[in-house]
């Protein structure tokens, strides 16, 4: 069971990656081409190939620059397994706090801890989003997922207010978000 958790977690992490990249893009900043291959070798089965381009770029960046966060978040995100993803996104998370890879780190982090079925501390990852980072691309479906978590925990009050931040955040292009959030605002009468 723990290696189905582990490789269900690695699959949450890695899926989410094409999305990383789009939104680096989307938002006027470019991915770095290197990442952008290495990840493009991973979902096509080259997995030892990606990541042999990512540790490259992680042994050549100086170490505590903006780089090296960059390729360390790369290396959790195209990690082998969930405990390997998790070390590396706690790194960013913990050494590069202002980081513009932080908030996505965060991200990880509770997806992984939702797969393990840690609801209080992917909670707090969330939350963290939404006080560290206010104008990330992840802060709306970060309020979507502590709305969600808040009210299957029957905190109806905390959970309908994180909502309500989802629905401010969520961009005019983000209709599937859209369509989450109208649904579970249905519990909150």
């Amino acid at each position: 069971m723990t290696r189905a958790i582990g490789g269900l977690c690695s699959a949450i992490v890695a899926a989410s990656i094409v999305s990383v990249a789009a939104g680096a893009q989307a938002s006027g900043e470019s991915a770095d081409s290197a990442f952008v291959r290495a990840q493009r070798l991973v979902a096509a089965g080259h997995g030892d190939q990606g990541r042999a381009i990512v540790a490259q770029k992680l042994a050549a960046a100086p170490p505590g620059s903006a780089r090296y966060a960059e390729a360390l978040y790369w290396r959790a995100a195209l990690a082998v397994t969930a405990a390997e993803a998790e070390r590396d996104l706690r790194r960013v998370v913990v050494e590069f706090p202002l980081s513009s890879w932080t908030d996505d780190a965060l991200m990880r982090l509770a997806q992984l801890e939702l797969a393990r079925g840690e609801r209080t501390s992917a909670l707090l990852h969330l939350e963290r989003i939404a006080l560290e980072h206010p104008a990330s691309a992840a802060h709306a479906r970060a309020s979507y997922t502590a709305a969600r978590l808040l009210l299957e925990m029957n905190e109806l009050a905390r959970g309908c207010g994180k909502l309500g931040d989802a629905d401010a955040r969520a961009g005019v292009g983000d209709a599937g978000l859209r369509e989450q959030i109208a649904v579970l605002r249905k519990k909150c009468g």
